[in-house]
């Protein structure tokens, strides 16, 4: 039998002298932002951006619990909200309403006091020769030095948040020498920059626990220098505004973030039109005024590209319009200039041209006054339940209802001639079919109307090439059927 000696060797592996942990938390300086809502957004859209909480390391954090705050300026100033997705991501929306340059800074909020920034003169001139986070803002310097080199002649400003925690009206209250300076929520609270103070008071309206900007600056030009910041209100006694309220701010990786908001598409009943040829025309002489381009908020469209159709009804019966000519200046501005040649009231028309289909209102009833729309627009192929809308190749609007019932429909629009000719337009001739008091008018002139039956019938018209005319069409309806326009190239 062989014997096996088995030594069992206990040792200790000591770390290396003066190391230590790392204690990761969130390092705004990686968390970095990803998503289309900071490139080029527009009015009336949601945009939406994300923010990757990262630790010092480069390592993505996977919880939440991090206080993340956007804050927009630019054309108009908005702050919109940040959720928590409690897996180490936030994610912004905001939808503007302004078109224009703006500038988003996102940052993380950090309690414990406010960033400072201090300068060796009182006009806040860099470099600056200090930075660090202020626990409270409650200095005695007395004769002592503010920085490490300048006991006078010393500008600071502190800037970052405030947490409220009741919703009322708060006092705050600074003593100072020499000048200074206290903003809330972008708003002036104490303004004494050229005197000292002593017990100043200013008063803001706050809600309950919200996160408010707030920016100190403070100056010491000779001789006994000392800060302090006080608030109160109906639940708060007086006291040294706490570190715990304060909140300092770090800008995440490439904040803060330059974006475009651009208008969206014209909405016609928001343009405008303005000139004097909207007041007084003179019969046989040219008269003008200026249409301006601007999406549902307002927004001028900035390019142009648009369609505008003008007409000039009279009071003379049956008497087609006369049309104006609209020049696109390619800036969102259409000029238009157009001649009547009879003397008395008239009415403009200004339309907005919108290519694809014609505008309907369908009734579901023979009368045209009552009964319910079920459809507001016709596309080049919409479908509901009650209705078809079809265009053939060549041309025609085809018209079906599937239900056995009543109907009535009006169809406004425009028409576009390819030539300068007489038009021959026609309605029916198909099956199955049934109709009743079928007219179509073009330029305010009856083309044709019908009785009822399966009849075809056809009406002329002399157009225009390159000039819009305004199509109305109107039929009772019975039963099922199909309706059948052709419209002529």
């Amino acid at each position: 039998m062989n014997l096996i000696l088995v030594s069992l060797v206990f040792f200790y592996v000591a770390g290396r002298a003066g190391a230590q942990s790392i204690d990761l938390i969130t390092d705004a300086s990686q968390s970095k932002v990803t998503g289309d809502g900071l490139n080029v957004v527009t009015t009336g859209s949601t945009a939406k951006f994300t923010i990757r909480a990262m630790d010092q390391t480069n390592t993505p954090r996977t919880a939440g619990g991090d206080l993340f705050i956007v804050d927009v300026t630019g054309t108009a100033t908005f702050s919109p909200s940040v959720v928590d997705m409690l897996d180490g991501t936030y994610v912004c929306e905001y939808t503007p309403i302004v078109s224009g340059s703006y500038v988003a800074s996102v940052v993380l909020a950090q309690s414990g006091g406010l960033q400072g920034l201090y300068y060796e003169n009182v006009w806040f001139f860099e470099p600056v020769v200090r930075q660090n986070v202020d626990p409270q803002i409650n200095f005695q310097w007395g004769n002592g030095y503010i920085t490490a080199s300048a006991q006078d002649f010393v500008s600071i400003r502190w800037t970052g948040r405030i947490k409220t925690q009741f919703a009322e009206v708060y006092t705050f209250a600074l003593t100072s020498d020499d000048g200074v300076k206290l903003y809330v929520d972008g708003r002036p609270i104490i303004d004494k920059w050229d005197s000292f103070t002593n017990d100043t008071l200013g008063t803001i309206a706050l809600q309950a626990n919200r996160l408010y900007s707030i920016k100190i600056e403070y100056k010491e030009v000779t001789n006994t220098a000392y800060m302090q910041m006080y608030w109160m209100s109906e639940r708060t006694p007086k006291s040294i505004v706490p570190s715990t309220v304060l909140y300092y701010e770090t800008n995440v990786y490439q904040s803060p973030f330059e974006f475009i908001v651009q208008p969206g598409s014209v909405v016609s009943t928001s343009c405008v039109a303005n000139g004097a040829g909207l007041q007084v025309a003179t019969a046989g002489k040219a008269s003008q005024f200026t249409i301006k381009s601007v999406d549902q908020f307002g927004n001028s469209r900035g390019v142009g590209g648009d369609s505008f159709s003008v007409h000039i009804y009279s009071k003379e019966p049956l008497k087609r319009p006369d049309q104006g000519s609209t020049v696109d200046n390619t800036d969102s501005s259409y000029s238009v200039e157009y001649t009547t040649f009879i003397a008395g009231e008239v009415v403009l028309s200004v339309l907005q041209v919108i290519a694809g289909g014609i505008a309907a209102t369908y009734y579901t009833s023979a009368s045209m006054n009552s009964g319910t729309a079920i459809a507001a627009r016709d596309s080049l192929d919409i479908k509901n339940s009650a209705v078809t809308i079809d265009y053939t190749s060549a041309g025609a609007l085809v018209v079906t209802f599937a239900a056995a019932r009543s109907y009535s429909v009006r169809w406004k629009g425009l028409l576009l001639p390819e030539l300068d000719q007489i038009f021959t337009f026609t309605v029916g001739k198909r099956t199955p079919f049934q109709w009743e008091n079928v007219t179509l008018y073009l330029d305010n002139y009856e083309i044709l109307t019908t009785g009822n039956g399966n009849l075809e019938y056809t009406g002329t018209i002399d157009l225009r090439k390159s000039f819009f005319m305004i199509l109305r069409l109107c039929t009772k309806l019975e039963s099922q059927y199909q309706l059948f326009l052709e419209v002529p190239k």
